[in-house]
């Protein structure tokens, strides 16, 4: 019974992996039926991508374009099926050149060949593969040179500078000291390269003269006639001239200076000029030990810098006008443009006084209420104010009392406001202005009976309603038989001294009452109002 058992375990693990068999190769028949597209029992349940076919029937073309791509050198997109590769423009030869856009750009495969490089090239615009000049250079159509806005990068000319070194003054490159004769010395310079700097030259004795210092008659513009190529003749030069500085009549020589004084580069010696003295053939050379021009044999052997220009001759640059003293105005412009002439740029900028405008020069003229006096502008005196009257402007003066007035303020006000408004106020170039006390406001007033009669004054320390009545202090006004003070007003302005009317204030309180007195130009009389009213203003103060 026991082997029975066994046996019939054995018989059914055998046919379970039958079974199991066939069920495996029932599901990939019919995966191969779907994929071939042969019609089954359970087509319904399943449906290939629609894409399925396409990728199948596509793949080996994009393969071969793709390789065909990276063979090339680009890169494959398969979604926008294209080949590009990124390629740097050509490098910037000039040193002094910077990018000015894209330094790469995109190229295209098509056909088996790319697309077109793209050439590097100056343009103002930015772009692919454009360039212009770096800060302190100009594009001059082949190269990028110094445009002579900056300083060049080279050590300022001095007493300690070396060589070779640039002068911001004017923009001249020196190179090292070098001892030659006149005809060597040519040779050397137009053939020097020093520290990779090309295009020297033997400094003619208009440039040479920039090199020196504490002798203004034979610095540039001195009173030394020399100057290339204008006048380089004998009769252009002359001891008293081109040799003052140092000579000691006394002792019938030059004293010179030891430390190099004359010398920019604080340094002694002879230099050679290019500038050829016609007379015996020589030519002119500048001592730096003595302070002096003179001729020298050119087959004597001297010192020598080579000189180099960094800006253009005719080059142009816009600069602003420089020391404008006090109490002045431009005169028109405060910005000028200069052109660079070979030895310095022209006109200066140091602005100097002149009363004619120039939209080219550096100009200053006196501000208004200030004159010249020949060496400064100096305040106006009151004197030169228009006088005082119907038609006059203000400031003006009053010359029979010496009072300078104002103008009629734009609005009333009361009577702390006035004092305030004066205490503040400035009109022109004046100030240190005050509102008027009575006695100096009835000076305004064209009235003979007021001037005479009426007692209310500052001056005499009558400032009470005493001091105040309708016939001493009204030009027309008489008492009513109710004692009332009845005057006809007059709308001319006869009363006024400005030929206006309106009440105007005075700084003088009323000394019994909460008011103050002024006066009233319609009527030409003295009156009191209320402190908090409010009436117009006309400030005043002394004539100087």
């Amino acid at each position: 019974m026991k082997n029975f058992f066994i046996s019939f375990a054995l018989f059914a693990a055998l046919i379970f992996v039958l079974s199991c068999g066939n069920s495996s190769k029932t599901e990939e028949k019919t995966d191969d039926k779907t994929d071939t597209g042969e019609t089954s029992a359970d087509e319904d349940a399943y449906t290939e991508p629609e894409d399925s076919d396409s990728d199948a029937d596509t793949g080996e073309t994009e393969s071969a374009e793709a390789v065909e791509c990276n063979d090339a050198g680009g890169t494959w997109n398969y979604e926008t099926e294209t080949c590009t590769r990124k390629t740097k423009c050509e490098p910037l030869s000039d040193k002094h050149a910077e990018w000015n856009g894209e330094s790469s750009y995109t190229q295209t495969y098509i056909d088996g060949k790319w697309s077109a490089e793209n050439t590097t090239k100056y343009s103002a615009n930015e772009g692919i593969c454009h360039f212009k000049c770096a800060s302190g250079y100009e594009w001059n159509g082949s190269a990028c040179i110094y445009d002579g806005s900056s300083q060049i990068q080279l050590p300022e000319c001095g007493s300690r500078s070396v060589f070779p070194c640039y002068d911001s003054s004017t923009g001249y490159i020196w190179s090292a000291r070098q001892t030659l004769n006149w005809n060597q010395a040519v040779s050397y310079c137009d053939n020097l390269t020093e520290d990779g700097i090309e295009g020297w030259h033997l400094p003619n004795i208009n440039e040479l003269r920039t090199l020196v210092r504490n002798c203004s008659d034979i610095m540039p513009g001195g009173i030394c006639l020399l100057h290339d190529p204008d006048c380089l003749e004998r009769s252009c030069w002359s001891e008293s001239t081109c040799e003052a500085c140092s000579y000691d009549e006394s002792t019938g020589y030059h004293t010179g200076d030891p430390s190099g004084g004359y010398s920019k580069l604080q340094q002694t010696g002879s230099l050679w000029s290019s500038s050829i003295e016609t007379k015996y053939d020589g030519a002119w050379v500048v001592s730096f030990s003595i302070a002096t021009i003179s001729p020298y044999g050119k087959e004597n052997y001297l010192d020598l810098r080579c000189v180099k220009h960094t800006i253009p001759v005719g080059k142009t640059r816009k600069k602003s006008c420089q020391n404008k003293p006090a109490n002045t105005v431009w005169n028109i412009v405060d910005t000028i443009t200069q052109t660079y002439n070979g030895e310095g740029w022209e006109p200066t900028t140091e602005a100097s006084y002149n009363p004619e405008a120039s939209e080219t020069k550096c100009r200053y003229k006196c501000a208004e209420g200030y004159e010249w006096n020949g060496n400064s502008c100096t305040t106006k005196g009151s004197s030169a104010l228009p006088e005082c009257s119907a038609s006059s402007g203000t400031p003006c003066i009053d010359t029979s009392t010496g009072y300078v007035w104002s103008e009629r303020s734009s609005e009333s006000m009361n009577w702390e406001d006035a004092k305030s408004y004066c205490g503040s106020y400035s009109e022109k170039w004046i100030d240190g202005w005050k509102l008027p006390n009575i006695d100096e406001l009835k000076t305004l007033l064209i009235a003979d009976r007021v001037q005479a009669e009426c007692l209310v004054s500052e001056v005499n320390h009558c400032l009470s309603n005493s001091c105040w009545s309708c016939s001493t202090c009204t030009q027309t006004a008489t008492l009513t038989s109710d004692n009332v003070c009845m005057g006809s007003p007059s709308d001319d302005g006869r009363y006024s001294k400005f030929g206006e009317t309106g009440d105007f204030w005075s700084s003088s309180a009323n000394s019994q009452t909460n008011s103050a007195w002024g006066i009233t130009f319609d009527y030409g009389d003295v009156i009191g109002w209320v402190r908090t009213g409010t009436s117009d203003v006309r400030c005043m103060k002394e004539a100087w």
